[in-house]
């Protein structure tokens, strides 16, 4: 049995992973938005810190902790706007078929568990946006949000989720409308740096810490397969008003004692855990064909409700079957 020590050693591999184009953004390549025509760099900061100001007041008004406004993540939600605008789309998707989920973590390299909110104005030919007209939009946006009820209040919800501890500011505007992204984060677990690209039939290692061990324990991991996304139509792409987790998943389980077992699997479980709040386990990819598998580590309050579960991560580990001999991974497509 692999010690928590040996693993997390051993979950840092140096093998640089091979992506395809799809899939080669890291947050280096996404600029976050700077001047633009019609405003400054300055206003557009302006923009984004009204935004989280907007949304900490009704969190402050919810009695949740209030978010902080991350760079990565508004320059991601700036490159969905800029496309979503493109392409007049106004949902959750782009043709490329990612969900927000791949995005964070394909596009900035993200680990953390998140949650989009997307607004949009339509119907606007030959607009030249300014500091004065924007900023009501994002008001007016906060408050419609905000001003849905249940069960048809996702928006909301997302706004006052009490796991939320970062959030990034998209914006994106031009001649046919405005698009505005809130991405909101849950950073809650630190996780070992672990390769993106595997292939079929490995066993990875996947680690991490428990950033706040005297607020929160170790509940599990859930494994999400996905097939690969594929290329979406402008048409396709706006029907998808929503967005879900896979229906495809396995779970695993805290390593128990020894001589004590899981009385339904009958074996001692998967994810060693130390008392700093360290963990690691093995990743098994069930399915035989290529796919996005998603490590979502979950927690649970100490003095909270022990059945409620918060999700921290999701990791996405690219799986395609082994090259062919003769060839070699970076023929793949």
């Amino acid at each position: 049995m692999m010690t928590v020590r040996a693993m997390r050693e051993r979950s840092r591999p140096h093998v640089r992973p091979v992506l395809p184009l799809l899939l080669l953004f890291v947050a280096s390549a996404i600029p976050l938005r700077a001047e633009t025509p019609g405003l400054s760099a300055d206003e557009v900061q302006r923009l984004r810190d009204e935004a989280v100001r907007l949304i900490n007041a009704d969190r402050t008004a919810a009695s949740v902790p209030p978010v902080e406004l991350d760079r990565n993540l508004s320059a991601m939600g700036d490159l969905f706007c800029d496309q979503a605008l493109k392409h007049g789309l106004r949902g959750h998707y782009l043709t490329d078929g990612f969900s927000p989920f791949h995005r964070c973590a394909f596009w900035i390299n993200g680990t953390d568990y998140t949650g989009q909110n997307v607004c949009s104005t339509f119907g606007v030919n030959g607009a030249v946006w300014t500091y004065d007209q924007l900023a009501p939009k994002l008001r007016e946006y906060e408050q419609m949000m905000m001003a849905e009820t249940p069960p048809n209040d996702r928006h909301r919800r997302n706004i006052i989720n009490p796991w939320h501890t970062h959030v990034g500011i998209g914006l994106g505007w031009g001649p046919t409308g405005i698009r505005m992204t809130h991405e909101f984060a849950n950073r809650l677990v630190a996780v070992n740096e672990i390769a993106r690209e595997h292939a079929i039939g490995s066993a990875p290692v996947f680690g991490g810490r428990i950033l706040d061990t005297k607020r929160f324990d170790l509940a599990g991991i859930t494994v999400f397969y996905d097939p690969t996304p594929t290329e979406l139509t402008p048409e396709e792409a706006d029907r998808h008003d929503s967005y879900g987790l896979p229906e495809e998943y396995r779970f695993l389980r805290l390593l128990l004692p020894e001589g004590r077992f899981y009385t339904d699997t009958r074996s001692r479980g998967d994810i060693a855990m130390s008392e700093d709040g360290v963990f690691a386990c093995r990743l098994f990819f069930w399915n035989d064909a290529p796919g996005i598998y998603s490590v979502m580590v979950r927690l649970k309050e100490r003095a909270g409700d022990s059945d409620t579960q918060i999700p921290a991560t999701y990791v996405c580990l690219r799986v395609f079957a082994p090259p062919a001999e003769g060839e070699t991974a970076t023929g793949l497509k």
